[in-house]
């Protein structure tokens, strides 16, 4: 039992450290299981302490229990951004409707309970444009992509809004939002999920293509949806280091999304990244509305002229 346990450990050990490290497919799928090596090592720790606390399991179980920490903490950590001069409030509720989800009332409530500004919704089929026709009265600005498969989109508005649609092999959306005295961008994606070489490619030019619009404006940005990765991988933090990006859960934790029956015990896949001129007032995962994802709602203070 023990020797079983200690190579166990080992393994885990190196599988969580070298993976976050190394540009493939298979090791960007471990990566984002980050908590979860987290709690396996305290529990081994836990174990080996009771057991034997100077045995090299307890040092093992250790330094990968630190390790992983390292990287969950940052988010965390309050968030320092400089606070805008303006009180006004942008809000955002992103859900991914699932394009199987039967649950119309459920996802007709949380929209109606949480009133925001824009509505990201992915997932975005005929049916569901169908079931949220309603929606029209209400934003009058729009921008919608439907698809039969899991790969349709819309952006609803009642801040006026210039959007333009990219049509590839999945869609993407890049909207510029006029709000009273200035605008941002927002900028939809969902690449496919990168469970393959080829399809790990796509997302990684997803992201390439998301630093090259950030870097080539001075306008606030905010880059939303399912994007299908997780932020202990690697390309994940390249965009962030790159460019004037920074992760919306800085200091409210890790905030998995899917399974969303799972909850806290999930991954995150669906994000907010927002450049570093807004201050994230509020940011939260919200209940089960049928789907497999988890909606967020994120409410971000404008950002000063």
């Amino acid at each position: 039992m023990k020797k079983t346990l200690m190579v166990l450990t080992m393994t885990v050990l190196i599988i969580s450290i070298f993976i976050r490290f190394i540009d493939h497919w298979i090791a960007n799928l471990f990566a984002q299981f980050v908590p979860q090596y987290s709690f396996f090592f305290l529990l081994v720790l836990v174990y080996a302490l009771w057991k034997s606390p100077k045995s090299l399991l307890s040092l093992f179980s250790f330094t990968g229990l630190f390790f992983n920490l390292i990287a969950i903490l940052p988010l965390h950590l309050p968030n320092h951004t400089t606070e805008p001069a303006s009180n006004d409030r942008v809000e955002v509720l992103s859900i991914n409707l699932w394009s199987q989800n039967k649950e119309v009332d459920a996802v007709r409530r949380l929209i109606k309970e949480y009133d925001a500004d824009i509505l990201l919704l992915l997932e975005y089929t005929p049916a569901w444009n169908k079931a949220l026709d309603y929606l029209d009265r209400e934003y009058a600005h729009q921008s919608k992509q439907m698809r039969s498969d899991n790969f349709g989109m819309a952006i609803l508005s009642k801040f006026p809004m210039e959007a333009d649609i990219k049509l590839e092999e999945v869609p993407a959306i890049n909207a510029i939002i006029k709000l009273r005295s200035s605008s941002f961008h927002l900028l939809a994606r969902h690449p496919r999920p990168p469970l393959s070489p080829t399809n790990y490619q796509e997302q990684k030019e997803v992201f390439s293509h998301i630093k090259g619009l950030v870097n080539n404006t001075d306008q606030p940005v905010i880059v939303g949806g399912d994007l299908n990765a997780n932020s202990f991988s690697l390309h994940y933090n390249e965009l962030i280091q790159n460019t004037r990006l920074m992760d919306s859960r800085k200091g409210f934790g890790l905030q998995p999304t899917w399974p969303a029956f799972l909850g806290p015990f999930g991954i995150t896949l669906d994000h907010f990244l927002v450049t570093e001129d807004w201050k994230v007032a509020e940011r939260k995962v919200l209940e089960d509305i049928g789907s497999d994802h988890a909606p967020i709602f994120l409410q971000l203070k404008k950002p000063p002229l």
